[in-house]
């Protein structure tokens, strides 16, 4: 059962890569389109599927004891999770932007 398990995932990767280098999985909304960024560590590697993003925003100041060291942007999540990240906020949008340019190409 679990060998099923790993070849059901492992197709489903596949056909998401085959997807992007044809160029649909940009054009279609229900297909993953993950940007990567790292924890506040700077170590921890996190993939975010763009289209569960619901906001982003810079912690203030004077919560700097509620979040690790490092944490330089929040990702607020439409599950109402967050992922603190090393990268700025300007550099998420950035990563963002990248998306949205390619999907308007299509």
């Amino acid at each position: 059962m679990r060998a099923y398990i790993v070849v059901f995932f492992a197709i489903i990767f596949l056909c998401i890569l085959l997807g992007a280098a044809l160029g649909t999985a940009l054009a279609d909304p229900n297909i993953l389109y993950l940007i990567h960024v790292h924890g506040p560590d700077g170590k921890q590697e996190v993939e975010i599927n763009v289209h569960e993003i619901s906001s982003i925003r810079q912690p203030r100041e004077d919560s700097a004891a509620h979040f690790a060291p490092g944490v330089r942007c929040l990702i607020y999540m439409t599950n109402g999770q967050f992922v603190p990240t090393s990268e700025t906020c300007r550099e998420i949008v950035k990563l963002i932007a990248k998306f949205e340019e390619r999907r308007d190409d299509k």
